[in-house]
């Protein structure tokens, strides 16, 4: 659903889901709402079989691929487990099937893929599919309280506790402290990154993708900025978080732009609020 009128970013407390923008295959039907699912096929060609209906797409890697592929199957009548076997993967002539219905589409395809900030972040091939087709939902804690180490100010700031979850894959947990003093943190996805986070006024932010489409609710700094830097891989991710009205609804939105020497890739996250 949208963002009620209680959400801002003050109070962004609770479970946020992001709306996906799938692209659909070249020769899948035209209209989005006529294809009740997406079949992503792992495996060479041949092993498909006849059981997969025309205009089902897929990526075919080589041997050495799939021996250390993991991903999740699902698959009518029932999903199966996780798979981590190359001998199973053999058994099953090497294909395995994820797929995702088509509540995407008629869900407000919103978001931009992930795919170009997360290749230039260096994460692997197959984590970056498995992310493309996870639902991917944040539960947000909000609150006020004396600031983490190593700021040792006796001042009250705004601390955003935020676990992001992917359907399929391990969550990570983010707790970001609006002082703008460096922290590291460290995570499966994107290693070790030193990250610091504050509030902004829009004309406090200088790059032009992330400055722009934003509603500004009151005066002041009422956006929230986050730099993160991996020193190791030689990334720089900045993003803004604010609301924006979208196809007339009013949304939870991320700005994010990622940098990597003379690289750059950008996206916008669009986000349901759930209210159960």
């Amino acid at each position: 659903m949208a963002a009620p009128s209680s959400k801002t970013t003050k109070n962004l407390n609770g479970l946020w889901t992001m709306v996906r923008k799938l692209q659909a295959p070249s020769n899948s039907p035209t209209s989005p709402l006529a294809r009740l699912h997406l079949s992503l096929a792992f495996g060479p060609p041949a092993s498909r079989g006849s059981a997969r209906q025309e205009g089902d797409f897929g990526f075919y890697p080589s041997p050495a691929m799939r021996a250390s592929l993991v991903t999740w199957q699902k698959k009518t009548p029932a999903p199966t487990a996780l798979h981590e076997d190359d001998e199973l993967l053999s058994e099953r002539g090497s294909w395995l099937a994820v797929d995702q219905m088509a509540s995407w589409w008629a869900n407000k395809t919103l978001s931009d893929s992930s795919e170009p900030v997360l290749s230039l972040q260096g994460v692997g091939y197959l984590v970056r599919k498995g992310i493309g087709l996870a639902t991917i939902t944040i539960e947000v804690e909000q609150y006020e309280g004396p600031p983490k180490p190593p700021n040792t100010a006796a001042d009250v700031v705004t601390h955003i506790d935020i676990k992001q979850s992917a359907s399929g894959l391990s969550s990570t947990q983010e707790n970001r402290c609006l002082d703008n003093f460096p922290r590291d943190h460290t995570d499966w996805l994107f290693g070790t990154v030193t990250g610091r986070s504050r509030w902004v006024s829009l004309d406090e932010v200088t790059d032009e993708y992330l400055k722009k489409g934003w509603e500004v609710e009151g005066g002041g700094q009422s956006f929230i900025t986050n730099i993160a830097e991996n020193k190791e891989k030689g990334w720089v991710a900045e993003q803004v978080w604010g609301f924006q009205i979208v196809n007339g609804e009013r949304r939870y939105c991320r700005h994010v732009v990622v940098t990597k020497g003379e690289e750059r890739a950008q996206i916008r996250l669009v986000y349901d609020f759930n209210d159960e």
